[in-house]
């Protein structure tokens, strides 16, 4: 059973991100550990130029994608080091050219990604061909008592059948979970022009104790929250094996799962081919803790099943995880580094 570690620096769980179900802001730079967040984007020009290329001419966009993906893949030295060290864990036998090659294609598979999300989220869904061979899995968590908890990951492109939630939860209020700094050209482009999250509230994860109680009280009005559960930044942390592998996932979203009582469900979306995408969805389940004795116990089962499912996800995309850090440093180092 996955068991949770705390970080020496969040005594109180109220101080610590995670364990309020949120990520802590992203830092511009480098920090060491398991603390590193990078921001991959080049500014509101980069964005303007990709959306433009997205909505007037697709194959164009993803072409010229190779070129910017070869760019990205030998100027940033720590995500190429992270993607190939993903690969090598889920390939160890594969020889070196391939480790490359499987490398330089998942962050290809990133901007295509990003490429295919700018023009369906700024209104040219109908583009594109959405399927949801699960959906009677969403229909039953939905029809389900309390809040829905969509759990998911930096896998795919969940942004892109987002929009579409709103009519197989209906009359649900959806929230997402997002960071969004409108200092930064970036995100304050993407709020600009990602008209299609419109019908979606977002709630803004750059004050992690507004977001905690904003998610709280969602859920326990019977509300649908989505949010990532793959990267831990800093704080409380719940030690799981990730493809045969230890890895330190968030506690934050677990604990929010069993503090709420809500139905929990993992999904991903991930590209099936030329325009089209798709989204999984695992059964529903829920996480009830009788007393707090069982809300660990309750917690570790949550990651646990979402570690299983993110695993089986992966193993079925592997070029669609983009994770450009290393997120299997040992859980010893992680956890020194935070006091450092």
């Amino acid at each position: 059973m996955p068991q949770p570690s705390e970080n020496p620096r969040a005594t109180n769980p109220s101080e610590s991100p995670e364990a309020t179900g949120v990520d802590a802001p992203r830092a511009s730079g480098r920090s060491a550990g398991n603390t590193t967040r990078m921001r991959h984007h080049c500014g509101r020009r980069a964005n303007w130029l990709m959306q433009s290329a997205a909505i007037h001419c697709l194959p164009l966009a993803y072409f010229l994608a190779w070129f910017a993906a070869l760019w990205f893949w030998l100027k940033d030295a720590t995500a190429r080091r992270s993607s190939m060290d993903y690969f090598r864990h889920i390939m160890p036998d594969a020889r070196r050219r391939t480790i490359f090659l499987c490398s330089y294609l998942n962050v290809y598979h990133y901007a295509v990604a990003l490429i295919d999300a700018s023009a369906v989220l700024t209104g040219h869904a109908g583009a594109f061909d959405m399927r949801f061979p699960q959906r009677a899995r969403l229909a039953e968590a939905a029809a389900a008592p309390g809040g829905l908890l969509i759990l998911t990951a930096h896998v795919g492109a969940i942004e892109i059948t987002a929009p579409r939630l709103a009519t197989m939860v209906a009359n649900r209020q959806i929230h997402f979970v997002m960071y969004q700094d409108m200092e930064d050209a970036t995100e304050k482009f993407r709020s600009e022009n990602w008209a299609a999250l419109g019908g979606i509230h977002i709630i803004n994860s750059i004050d992690p104790i507004s977001a905690s109680l904003k998610i709280a009280h969602a859920l326990l009005a019977g509300d649908v929250v989505g949010m990532r559960a793959d990267r831990r930044v800093s704080g409380r942390s719940i030690d799981v094996p990730i493809l045969g592998h230890m890895a330190q996932l968030p506690q934050g979203p677990f604990m929010a799962a069993v503090a709420t009582g809500a139905t929990v469900v993992s999904a991903f979306t991930f590209r099936t081919g030329y325009r089209r995408y798709e989204l999984t969805v695992s059964k529903p389940r829920q996480y009830i803790a009788t007393d707090s004795s069982q809300r660990t116990e309750m917690m570790a089962r949550a990651c646990a099943d979402f570690a299983a499912d993110l695993s089986d996800a992966v193993r079925q995309h592997p070029l669609d995880w983009f994770n450009f850090y290393p997120f299997w440093q040992p859980v010893s180092t992680a956890q020194s580094s935070d006091t450092n």
